[in-house]
């Protein structure tokens, strides 16, 4: 990377960017070693930095790794170095030093969830207030849509100007862009997983927000996740158009997987009530949002184990029987976001109350839908607190009639 400017190096808190790395946590990767004897010599540490900084430090590529995702697929994770992460995040965070903290806890993310209910409320016309029911509102569908790999395809010329826009930094600019292109090896992308890249992308993605709100949209966003109310079928089209036009103009492209216009009384219903449930463990501050939510909320009558077993014993396999009362479960040939973390908020749930009601059920999960393995396990050892035999009956089941992959037993 080309050397940083006395003027730029004097202004990084190179023992704080030490401190705040020691600390951070790559939810899709094991805790990197070594980090406790960095903090114990941060003093010598940061003054070797500043000198490798000075002079131009030499840079090690990262290592990409692929990593698991749920439901499906795989997410690319590049592995830096110490030095490299350590500069990374003094850059990082001496030019956003002005902009406010990030917020991308699962309450906020639940916030973003009801945001077009909320606003679906506020505009309902005066005079029909009185005769409202819950379902009832002028707003018919909601467009839900993100990004196609979005920290993959950051431009880091067009992140450079707007970061340059917001806040005049411009030698410390160049030394960050100078970085990410020798570790990246390539004048695109943020590295995922790592604190400095949210705050980043969090600038980035911003432009396209802009755009879609000054096209009048009622949208809202959530790191790459949008949502824009709409009142009828045509005017959600319409909105995908503009936001995949806004999302194009800054390089970028929607998933058509992922880009959706469900009507609106059905998003109420997957997404009324929900509230981060006071059992959550510390460990939820490790998780992806949308992670935590699957594992950590609870909707209206999800505090109920037995809503939790219904959720279970009501899904669906190919050719199996299924009762008339569960004709709405749900299909796990063929599971989507959503009834994947209602699955996960079902075994979160059992998982708490330690009820065994659901054990014959898991087999299923297990079997077709390998992603939710690591918390069927978790279900049946708990489980076993209350009906000790049955339970090693399904684990014995589970290890000979399935094949189980490392991540799937330790993920």
């Amino acid at each position: 990377m080309i050397p940083v400017p006395s003027a730029v190096l004097r202004r990084l808190d190179l023992q704080g960017a030490i401190q705040a790395e020691a600390q951070s946590w790559q939810s899709l990767l094991p805790p990197a070693p070594g980090w406790d004897h960095a903090v114990e010599h941060v003093t010598a540490l940061a003054r070797w930095m500043s000198g490798q900084l000075a002079t131009g430090m030499s840079t090690t590529n990262a290592v990409n790794v692929s990593v698991r995702k749920v439901p499906y697929g795989i997410r690319p994770v590049p592995i830096w170095g110490y030095a490299e992460r350590i500069a990374y995040r003094a850059l990082v965070d001496f030019i956003l030093r002005n902009e406010p903290p990030l917020d991308r806890s699962a309450e906020a993310y639940l916030k973003f969830l009801g945001s077009p209910v909320t606003y679906a409320q506020e505009i309902e016309p005066r005079t029909r207030r009185r005769f409202r029911t819950l379902f009832s509102s002028v707003i018919h569908y909601v467009v839900k849509a993100d990004i196609t790999a979005f920290y993959e395809y950051v431009d880091h010329g067009i992140l450079a100007r707007e970061l340059l826009t917001r806040t005049g930094d411009s030698d410390a600019i160049d030394c960050l862009i100078s970085l990410l292109a020798a570790v990246q090896g390539r004048s695109f992308g943020l590295p995922q997983l790592f604190d400095s890249s949210d705050r980043l992308s969090e600038v980035y993605i911003d432009i396209v927000e802009r755009d879609l709100l000054r096209r009048g949209w009622p949208a809202w966003r959530f790191n790459d996740d949008f949502r824009i109310a709409a009142r009828d079928f045509g005017n959600a089209l319409d909105a995908i158009e503009d936001l995949s036009d806004a999302a194009r103009q800054a390089g970028l492209t929607l998933s058509d997987s992922k880009t959706t216009t469900p009507r609106y009384d059905k998003y109420l219903l997957d997404n009324f009530g929900l509230t981060v449930e006071n059992e959550a463990p510390d460990e939820l501050r490790r998780l992806q949002p949308e992670e935590a939510v699957g594992d950590y909320t609870e909707g209206v009558g999800e505090t109920d184990p037995a809503w939790a077993v219904d959720v279970i014993s009501s899904t669906q396999v190919p050719g199996g029987q299924t009762d008339a009362e569960h004709v709405e479960g749900i299909n796990l040939a063929n599971v989507h976001g959503d009834e994947f973390r209602k699955l996960r908020r079902a075994l979160g749930r059992l998982i708490r109350a330690e009820t065994a009601d659901a054990l014959p059920h898991v087999l299923k999960l297990a079997a077709y839908v390998p992603s939710l393995t690591p918390w069927t396990i978790r279900y049946v050892v708990a489980a076993g607190q209350q009906q000790r035999e049955p339970a090693i009956e399904v684990m014995d089941e589970i290890v000979r009639a399935i094949s189980l992959s490392d991540w799937r037993v330790c993920g």
